[in-house]
């Protein structure tokens, strides 16, 4: 650019049409434009034009050069898509491996547009009505603002709608040097009246997908390295290419998960190269509030997402729990079967397909439990294998509080001691609990005190909190087995040395499943 454009003394004011402007790697097409030179400075004004699939118009201007330097170049720009595809835009926005060389002895190579709003100065507007995004999703009605000074690019306005109804703003701050992006910083801000959370994680991942073509970097070695790639790789999204870093921000009045419903939403995540690192999101559910932070990764086989999560459960109580549970396909008591409130911790490594729902075979998790004011009511297993009492004691046990751990694996709980104390008889419950309907559980009680104890006292002494006085016990065991969903239970009585033998394997398997998968088991229960 620069006075080489014009020769000296050469004063113009001319209105020129070209149907093709060729570019480096880019055409202006259908370009209109008003040429003025007053012997100081050249005016580009009345731009119009089609580049990219979209319309452009403005006016660019800059002084001459007597030296034929590149002289500072001054744009106010706008530039309206009717609709976008955000894979081919950041292509646009690479820089060119090689410009195009001009013919012998015609002076410097062609640079591309994109080299040439970034080696200038001045203001861009970009309207869209549409933007594709990787895995079928989409934004519209973008609104996007762009400020360049110097090594600066700024982006003080971007507002765009979801599909879902959601509203986006973000600002953003991008370093450049020789014509390439190297840092940016953005901060991003979802509103929405109801949220979809698996179209929300599907959004992320088209964003920070793939993981594969550059890997998630931490250090400064690693991030050495992939500078050096970034020369050769062609990656489609400047989160995914390490460029860019974003602090995403979401609010829902009510959210959806599965059939999980809740209120009051928030989320805070950092948009990494190939990862989400999920900082802190809260929700009111159950009516109780559930917190978690975590990390998903985004992979090039857009069908799985390893995902790993700390959740809090504060106060949930059992019994929407449980029948939300059971509207997801899980074998869990009815909502009419349980009544109480649970406080716990869960760590969770999980692969989140397609849909963004856990694979529960995939699941592997450790579990830290407080359950308060538990009853079971008319639970027929039990019923059956209480069947040597009365039925208006067995339809209905009332426990003391009690803690508990778990760890879930190969859509199994597995218990590998849990000790209660209810209205008929202390209790302890071991084995495997499928969630898919298969369970191997083995019940240990005291036949004694639950034919002729009070039922009324303890009832009254369980409510009150006071806790149980009772010598220690032998306890018979009974086995409850179910081979396949759908089946009912085959009851079993007196298998005290079968449950020992199981216990110590699934002992076993309990504490090389903490090993193995590194489960954190210091998580605190809140308050």
């Amino acid at each position: 650019m620069g006075s080489e454009l014009i020769p000296p003394g050469l004063l113009l004011n001319v209105d020129l049409r070209c149907q093709r402007l060729l570019l480096a790697t880019d055409t202006l097409n259908d370009l209109a434009v008003t040429v003025r030179h007053d012997g100081q400075r050249v005016q580009l004004r009345n731009l119009a034009g089609r580049v990219w699939g979209g319309r452009v118009q403005g006016q660019v201007e800059w002084p001459t050069d007597p030296d034929n330097r590149v002289a500072p170049v001054q744009y106010q720009l706008g530039i309206r898509f009717a609709t976008l595809d955000y894979e081919q835009f950041v292509a646009h926005l690479r820089k060119p491996e090689a410009p195009v060389a001009p013919a012998k002895g015609k002076g410097a190579a062609m640079p591309a547009l994109r080299d040439l709003l970034l080696a200038a100065n001045g203001r861009l507007s970009i309207d869209i009505g549409h933007v594709q995004l990787p895995g079928d999703q989409s934004l519209r009605d973008v609104q996007m603002r762009l400020q360049k000074t110097g090594e600066l690019l700024q982006m003080p306005v971007l507002r765009f709608r979801t599909p879902e109804g959601g509203k986006g703003e973000a600002t953003a701050t991008v370093q450049v040097e020789n014509l390439r992006f190297v840092a940016a910083d953005a901060d991003v801000t979802l509103r929405y009246a109801t949220l979809d959370v698996p179209r929300l994680l599907a959004l992320v991942a088209s964003l920070t997908t793939p993981a594969s073509a550059a890997p998630t970097a931490r250090t400064q070695a690693r991030a050495a390295r992939r500078a050096t790639r970034k020369e050769a790789q062609q990656n489609t999204s400047m989160v995914a290419n390490g460029v860019l870093s974003a602090v995403l921000r979401v609010e829902a009045d009510e959210v959806r998960y599965a059939a999980i419903r809740g209120t009051r939403f928030r989320l805070v995540s950092r948009l990494l190269e190939g990862e989400a690192q999920l900082d802190n999101c809260t929700f009111d559910a159950f009516q109780g509030r559930i917190s978690l932070r975590g990390q998903m990764l985004s992979t090039a086989d857009r069908a799985h997402h390893p995902a790993q999560a700390q959740v809090q459960l504060e106060n949930l109580q059992l019994s929407p729990l449980f029948a939300t549970a059971s509207a997801m396909g899980l074998n869990v008591l009815g909502g009419d079967n349980i009544r109480g409130s649970l406080r716990g911790v869960v760590d969770l490594r999980t692969n989140l397909g397609p849909t963004f729902l856990p694979d529960l075979q995939t699941t592997v998790g450790y579990l830290k439990t407080d359950f308060r004011d538990l009853e079971l009511l008319n639970v027929e297993v039990l019923m059956e294998a209480l069947k040597f009492i009365k039925a208006e004691r067995s339809s209905h046990l009332v426990f003391e509080p009690v803690s508990s751990q778990f760890i879930l694996t190969n859509g199994q709980l597995l218990i590998p001691g849990l000790r209660l104390n209810s209205n008929i008889s202390s209790l302890e419950v071991s084995g495997r609990y499928g969630l898919n309907g298969r369970s191997n559980l083995f019940v240990g009680l005291k036949p004694l005190q639950a034919l002729f104890g009070n039922n009324n006292k303890r009832v009254e002494r369980i409510q009150e909190g006071e806790p149980k006085r009772n010598a220690d016990r032998k306890l018979t065991y009974i086995n409850l087995r179910r081979d396949a969903p759908g089946e009912k239970y085959k009851v079993r009585f007196f298998q005290k040395g079968e449950q020992r033998q199981e216990q110590a394997v699934l002992r076993q398997q309990y504490r090389a499943l903490l090993r193995t998968e590194r489960l954190d088991t210091t998580m605190r229960l809140g308050r």
